[in-house]
């Protein structure tokens, strides 16, 4: 009908522009019908026979702990494509009579937060595989994965497909209240203070006004303003950094790591949107340590959620608010 109706007359493609309409509003009614499915059934401690949108059967029973592995293999293989993908344009640059300073930095920036991104992920997957029977079929492969995958040598050929469903796309406007944290993890491996000296760049840049000082980061300033002291002593106080979509949103103030660090609110236009991703960030070299990857469509009942979050690849959020309006 749409193809139909593509290059008809004004009144017709009102009708197509309907029909769109319907069908954007069925996909979305199918993804929350999916959503409750997962839900009931992770609850149950599984998935069976889970379905798509497209009306496809998954497959067979996925536990709670083999749906956990496929999404952080999900990530890990976008992170290790955005890694591979800034490296090709640092040597491509690195090759120019003329360097666009911007654009290195930038290319920088988006390496070193897909590198740390990376170790944070490979330890929690680690943690995972741990919890797998040793006669499990997809344990030699996500080994040989880890094995292959590390921050500095990610490739994205390294890592196979995964069989996480695609979010579905959202319009409409996201509340968010983070309270605090608990229980992160303090010795982040790929973190020393040596290799620390060059600026956090990737989500806290992208905001463009996000500065790294002696002290940590900054919302005051546009420019690196200095280096960390590889003295400098460890801090107790933390940030978190809001993304949707991998675009920045919004960010914490500095806050010491307890229930009650930030109690900040965030209000978050949505534009055919899929994912909240949020990220927290040590005050001292340690930099990134810990990362929620939340989907959007899990809060497609316009319920407010007060909820404890765990973070990968370990610790907690506590949310006052989560709630979605269209």
């Amino acid at each position: 009908m749409i193809q139909l109706y593509s290059n008809a007359t004004s009144k017709e493609r009102k009708l197509l522009a309907t029909a769109q309409q319907m069908l954007q509003d069925s996909k979305t009614k199918i993804e929350i019908i999916r959503m409750h499915i997962v839900k009931v059934s992770q609850s149950a401690g599984g998935i069976e026979d889970a379905v798509d949108p497209a009306g496809k059967v998954m497959g067979t029973t996925i536990s709670a702990l083999e749906l956990r592995i496929e999404e952080l293999r999900h990530h890990l293989r976008i992170e290790a494509a955005v890694a591979e993908g800034a490296k090709n344009v640092l040597k491509i640059l690195g090759g120019s009579r003329v360097q666009d300073r911007k654009f290195l930095a930038e290319a920088q920036g988006r390496l070193q937060e897909s590198s740390q991104k990376i170790d944070l992920l490979r330890l929690s997957l680690e943690h995972q595989l741990s919890e797998l029977s040793p006669d499990h079929p997809k344990r030699a492969l996500i080994k040989q994965e880890l094995v292959n995958t590390s921050s500095l040598g990610a490739q994205h050929g390294s890592i196979q497909p995964t069989s996480v469903i695609k979010p579905t796309a959202l319009t409409g406007t996201l509340e968010v209240r983070l309270m605090g944290c608990q229980n992160l993890l303090e010795n982040v491996p790929g973190r020393s203070r040596m290799a620390s000296s060059s600026p956090i760049c990737g989500s806290p840049s992208d905001l463009r006004s996000l500065t790294r000082t002696r002290v940590g980061l900054s919302i005051h300033g546009r420019s690196v303003a200095g280096k960390y002291l590889r003295n400098e002593e460890l801090c107790n106080e933390v940030l978190a950094v809001l993304k949707v979509d991998n675009k920045v949103v919004g960010q914490t103030n500095w806050g010491p790591v307890n229930n009650q660090a930030w109690d900040q609110s965030f209000v978050i236009e949505l534009d055919r949107s899929r994912e909240l991703e949020i990220a927290v960030y040590w005050r001292d070299w340690r930099e990134l340590c810990a990362v929620k990857f939340l989907r959007l469509d899990d809060f497609l009942d316009n319920e407010r959620h007060g909820m404890c979050l765990s973070l990968e690849p370990q610790g907690y959020f506590i949310c006052g608010i989560i709630e979605l309006r269209s």
